[in-house]
This record gives C-alpha cells, sequence and structure tokens, in this order.
C-alpha cells in the first residue's frame, strides 16, 4: 500500500502514524533511534506490506500489469489502491478525506523527533503538492507516476500506468474493494497486539465495503 492507505491504517495514532510514513527510510537497527510508539508503526508498515504483497487479490491486479511494467507492477498497484481509498473515501471514514489529510500533514510536521532525511524531504513535497488528496485524480496520478518514471535507474514505463489503470479501471477497483476490508481487518488486530501506548483516541472508520 501506499502513503494514503498506511496513513489510514494507523487508526489516527500519531505515533503509528509517524513511524508508518518513515517505515521504508529506516533500515536495519536504524529502527533502535526512534521512540517505542513510532517503532511500533514501522512495525506496522512492514506488516501492512508484507499482508498485502501475500493477498491472493493483490497478486492479481499484480500479475495484469506484470508484462508491461515488470518489477515496477507491485509499485503501480500500490498507488492504484490509493486512488481508490480517496476516490471511495466515504465508504471506510466519516472524517473527509480534505480534514483528515490536513491533519495528516500537521501530525508529521510537528513530530519533535528525528525524521530520516529523506522522509522530511518526501514530507515537503508531499505537502506542498498534497499527494494525499492529489491521488483522487487522474491528474495527481499522472503527476506521480510521471516523477516516480524519472527517478528510476532502469526504464519503467510508469508514465503509461494511468492509461494501463483506464483500460481495466472496472477491474482493479473490484480487486481492490474485495481486498482492502481485509487489510483494515488485518490492520486493526495488529494494532491491539501492540504494547505500547501511542496517545491520541483510535478511530480507524469502516462504514462498508
Amino acid at each position: 500500500m501506499n502513503f494514503l492507505a498506511h496513513l489510514y491504517l494507523s487508526g489516527n495514532l500519531p505515533e503509528l502514524m509517524v513511524g508508518n510514513f518513515i517505515a521504508d527510510h529506516v533500515k536495519g537497527n536504524q529502527i533502535e533511534l526512534f521512540d517505542a510508539g513510532v517503532k511500533d508503526g514501522i512495525m506496522l508498515h512492514r506488516s501492512i506490506d508484507a499482508y498485502t504483497d501475500g493477498h491472493q487479490v493483490v497478486r492479481e491486479s499484480v500479475m495484469r500489469l506484470r508484462p508491461a511494467f515488470r518489477k515496477y507492477a507491485g509499485v503501480i498497484v500500490d498507488i492504484y489502491y490509493d486512488h481508490f481509498l480517496a476516490r471511495n473515501w466515504s465508504t471506510y471514514s466519516e472524517t473527509s478525506l480534505e480534514d483528515f489529510t490536513a491533519n495528516c500533514y500537521t501530525i508529521l510536521r510537528q513530530y519533535t523527533g528525528p525524521l530520516p532525511e529523506r522522509s522530511r524531504r518526501m514530507l515537503y513535497f508531499m505537502e506542498r503538492d498534497n499527494w494525499l488528496l492529489a491521488y483522487r485524480e487522474p491528474a495527481g496520478l499522472q503527476a506521480a507516476f510521471r516523477g516516480m518514471a524519472q527517478r528510476t535507474t532502469f526504464y519503467s514505463g510508469m508514465e503509461n500506468a494511468v492509461e494501463a489503470l483506464q483500460e481495466e479501471y472496472d477491474n482493479y477497483l473490484s480487486e481492490f474493494s474485495l481486498f482492502f476490508p481485509d487489510l483494515v481487518a488485518f490492520a486493526e488486530q495488529k494494532r491491539k497486539s501492540l504494547k505500547t501506548d501511542h496517545g491520541g483516541t483510535e478511530t480507524t472508520e469502516v462504514n462498508g465495503g
């Protein structure tokens, strides 16, 4: 899953949100640099990724893209699914997407501990261009994929990913709709298993789906 889903699956718990956001930039024993709640967020992120990668429905989405995008197919599906979450936000939350994303930026910006340098840079651009909200529209997706294509070491073809989505839109939406409630339930159980008091009030909502 990509940024929007990871933040949503943190249950509105600030330290988990921070850990979920920085997890890809924390390698090896660097995790020991962070407070217990942020560590839990990092571990939650990794558990979500492992569950997602192993889910049969997600694999079907990835395999549809594999011939055209090869090793980048999984990355593309992550962003597709953030798009579907944003487009169908009211199914999963009673809070507006605009309010949720603004709160995410505030929490991440005000975190008092040290963010990895790559995370700080990413947060700047994410907030400046409002990536979390932009995923909702094709133009926002196109900008995201174009930027990623420019940063890959090898040719990825990701600048064509929106066109590929539009060609099979209903199939990807159906797969997301089957998968995401499973992921929400998985993340909720993982959060319940964490021992740290993270502060805040857990409010991940699923109104349907």
